[in-house]
């Protein structure tokens, strides 16, 4: 509305002075005044546009921002959904191929046993044996050994997955706050879910020192693993594309591990004591191509990876079957020593 007004201004400046020059009856001082005036409202009009710049700019970057993390968001929930449905139509599947397999191998129903024969006096009545069920074909037997190994792997690749899928969730429960905030994102990536820290937010400008927003960012994410005691951290440092060099860091390598290092001291100062280590990716994996403002501010980063801890299990086991020890094998019998024959004695 003040932009308008401006314009509205200056267009009536504009006029009177052609007005006047027409006519002729201005003094120098009054045309004067006029361009005077002129330029003051043409600068205010040139500030007020470069304000509504500015705020344009910052409000686009904001809901670019909004709609990467709701992209974000919605990717992860969809291949988490298609990942599970596939996995279960495939296990209906081999279940099915089971089950007509059986079908296809079932023996003729064998025949009552015969009555037993009636008691005599003074006999006792021998047991009737039971029928012995044949063998199946070595041919089915191994397709059959072949389905239940299937059907056993589908399984635990189901329980797997769903125990990832509830891990995922327990990591965006923990962070929903920071998260709302617009202080991290979280993405799920194979077996851990990643928070991805903008080193802008964390860091002061250009350098490996945490600003005041960093620490409280680091002070709530601590509180957060709190809540995901069974997990192991890994602290990634990753940089734009600009080549980094200074007094104490000589390349990227260094800045990104710096960043990390410190990340994850600050982490242990505050109470965090999973197993954790830091390393760093330099430039080496961006999440964006570009090297425009808005493209190194989201490839310089810091990402969290949570990992659960699998517990121990023997290769080829289940974590639900429990494996009996062996009997220890009894001692052989010591032979006893052959009787010494006794001396005759000839008459």
């Amino acid at each position: 509305m003040r932009h308008l007004c401006l314009l509205r201004s200056a267009r009536w400046l504009a006029l009177g002075m052609v007005g006047l020059a027409l006519t002729g009856c201005v003094s120098r001082n009054t045309h004067e005044l006029v361009l005077v005036q002129l330029d003051a409202t043409r600068a205010a009009m040139s500030d007020q546009q470069a304000t509504c710049r500015a705020s344009q700019e910052q409000a686009d970057a904001q809901l670019k921002a909004v709609r990467e993390r709701l992209h974000d968001a919605r990717i992860a929930r969809q291949l988490s959904k298609e990942h599970a449905d596939a996995l279960d139509a495939e296990l209906d599947a081999v279940r099915a191929q089971y089950a007509e397999l059986l079908r296809e191998s079932s023996r003729p129903v064998m025949p009552p046993p015969a009555p037993p024969p009636p008691k005599r006096r003074g006999r006792p009545v021998e047991p009737v044996p039971e029928p012995v069920p044949e063998p199946l074909p070595p041919l089915i037997q191994a397709q059959v050994d072949q389905m239940i190994a299937a059907l056993e792997a589908l399984a635990e690749q189901h329980e797997r997955d769903a125990a990832q899928d509830r891990n995922h969730q327990a990591v965006l429960a923990a962070f929903a706050e920071l998260v709302d905030q617009g202080w991290v994102t979280v993405v799920r990536d194979d077996n851990a879910s990643v928070v991805r820290f903008q080193a802008s937010k964390l860091y002061q400008d250009d350098s490996v020192y945490l600003s005041e927003r960093g620490q409280d960012i680091l002070k709530r994410t601590a509180t957060a693993l709190d809540q995901l005691h069974g997990s192991s951290l890994e602290l990634e440092g990753h940089t734009d594309a600009r080549a980094f060099h200074s007094a104490q860091i000589a390349s990227n390598w260094e800045l990104g591990f710096a960043r990390a290092i410190i990340a994850l001291r600050f982490l242990r100062d505050e109470g965090v004591d999973q197993a954790a280590h830091a390393s760093s990716w330099a430039d080496s994996r961006p999440l964006v191509t570009g090297d425009d403002e808005a493209a190194q501010r989201t490839n310089a980063r810091v990402e969290l990876w949570i990992r659960p801890i699998a517990p121990s299990v023997p290769p080829g086991a289940r974590a639900d079957k429990v494996v009996p020890p062996e009997p220890a094998a009894e001692p052989a019998a010591t032979p006893e020593p052959a009787a010494t024959p006794e001396p005759q004695v000839q008459p």
